[in-house]
């Protein structure tokens, strides 16, 4: 019997609460600098939460494997960025390169996007124009 996908929402989120509230006091603070609005480090890993998410959702056959690649490499951008200042220019190049990639990688693997009862039949140049 299939695991409904809000239950494993609603699960994985109340997990990730407690990890999360352990993990920020060691890893990934966002320090103040001209380019910030916050005057003091504040926790930036809220992207593990949807790293998670991901993970569980991939393995109970909820989303295809070109949209876990693309979510754990943007987490890793995200994970660089927090720890080494990335430049905005290298993370764009890096965020473009990505779309570049999964789309040369998947191009000829679906035709239609489906949301909730919806199909939607979309060409490869519209999808890669959405997604970049």
């Amino acid at each position: 019997m299939p695991i409904p996908s809000l239950f494993v929402f609603c699960g994985f989120l109340f997990l990730l609460h407690f990890i999360l509230k352990y993990l920020s006091g060691f890893y990934a603070f966002d320090k103040p600098d001209h380019r910030k609005h916050h005057i003091r480090p504040i926790s930036q890993i809220g992207g593990l939460t949807f790293s998670f998410l991901f993970l569980a959702v991939y393995f109970i056959n909820l989303i295809p494997p070109w949209l876990l690649i693309g979510g754990l490499l943007s987490l890793l951008l995200g994970a660089l960025d927090d720890n080494f200042d990335v430049t905005w220019q290298l993370k764009l190049l890096a965020q473009l390169s990505l779309v570049v990639f999964l789309a040369y990688t998947f191009w000829d693997r679906f035709a239609q996007v489906s949301f909730y009862n919806y199909i939607f039949n979309v060409t490869q140049p519209v999808l890669l124009a959405v997604f970049t």
